[in-house]
């Protein structure tokens, strides 16, 4: 408001106004060198929060961690859960990322199992009947070009079993640097399956670092499939704790509801998770005791405790 101030009361604040003009411009250079430096520090600690973030990912070996790999990626994992009679189940994983020749790294051959697949998890199964009832899906997965800061990957194969169920999936993925401490990571895919019609998922996560050793993350998931006709809602809660670089903790809360009718909690409980390297940078192994509360038992507690052994291949494993 100065200089207009100074030209409206006449020319008597003419000289006046320059001198403050001219101050004001010399200010000016020095207030975008500060802005810059801001921004170079939050993009400096922002690509610090990401970093810790995915090496927890890596550690743990997440799902997120396979659906971002760019290079080939092997991970083999079998639990053993003892539930609250004692009885046994197993529960066998597979991913596989495979580079396929001349393709220039932009074609992947996938091999997973069903994450989804509740079958895969019986009282009276072996481990031999539950890697037979197991399902795995082949498909081949292009990294597309990235969409600004998007990571675009779609797919198309087949559920492998008889008759074969094909499938198409689009997934893009996308990192938001918020106001430090704060990481937001979108992830949404569509799919369509020929036995199970169209759906939708979309993640967010929200991860904060709390000090050199404490990660915090608040993850929330919506679905819907065509199949079931009904949206569901996750929400968990994670602290992770890095105690040395071979062992880490993570203390994992989890609610899950359904709009079948209402919006009402159809399962919540609490975890710990005790991660350890056991050999090289490759196998590891985890034990879990699990408290879960659910409608199907009348949301009587049920304890469980899961033995995990996990090797991983790639390129960070080394």
């Amino acid at each position: 408001m100065i200089l207009p101030l100074a030209c409206l009361a006449g020319a008597g604040w003419a000289d006046q106004s320059a001198v403050t003009h001219t101050q004001s411009q010399s200010r000016k250079p020095r207030f975008h060198f500060l802005l810059a430096q801001a921004a170079g520090a939050h993009a400096t600690l922002s690509q610090r929060v990401e970093a810790a973030a995915k090496s927890l990912d890596r550690f743990f070996a997440t799902d997120k961690t396979f659906d971002e790999e760019t290079n080939t990626y092997l991970r083999l994992r079998f639990e053993t859960v003892v539930d609250k009679d004692l009885g046994l189940s197993f529960k066998p994983d597979v991913k596989v990322r495979l580079d396929l020749p001349r393709t220039k790294r932009s074609l992947k051959l996938l091999l997973e199992t069903d994450p989804d697949d509740s079958r895969r998890r019986t009282s009276q199964s072996t481990p031999v009947e539950s890697l037979e009832k197991q399902d795995y899906f082949l498909s081949l997965e292009r990294t597309a070009r990235r969409a600004g800061r998007w990571d675009v990957r779609p797919a198309a194969g087949i559920r492998l079993d008889w008759p074969p169920d094909p499938f198409m999936r689009l997934r893009a993925i996308r990192y938001f640097p918020l106001r430090h401490p704060w990481l937001l990571r979108t992830a949404g895919q569509l799919f369509w399956f020929g036995s199970r019609g169209v759906g939708a998922r979309t993640d967010a996560d929200f991860d904060r670092a709390l000090s050199a050793t404490l990660l915090f993350r608040s993850t929330t998931t919506l679905s819907w499939t065509e199949d079931d006709n009904f949206a569901r809602a996750a929400e968990r809660l994670f602290l992770f704790q890095y105690l040395d670089p071979r062992q880490s903790i993570v203390y994992e809360l989890d609610y899950q509801a359904k709009d079948d009718p209402r919006w009402a909690a159809d399962r919540f409980g609490f975890q710990i998770r005790y991660r350890k390297r056991v050999y090289g940078k490759w196998l590891f192994m985890e034990l879990t005791p699990r408290l879960s509360y659910s409608s199907e038992n009348h949301f009587d507690p049920d304890p469980s405790f899961t033995l995990r052994l996990e090797a991983v291949f790639g390129r960070e494993y080394l």
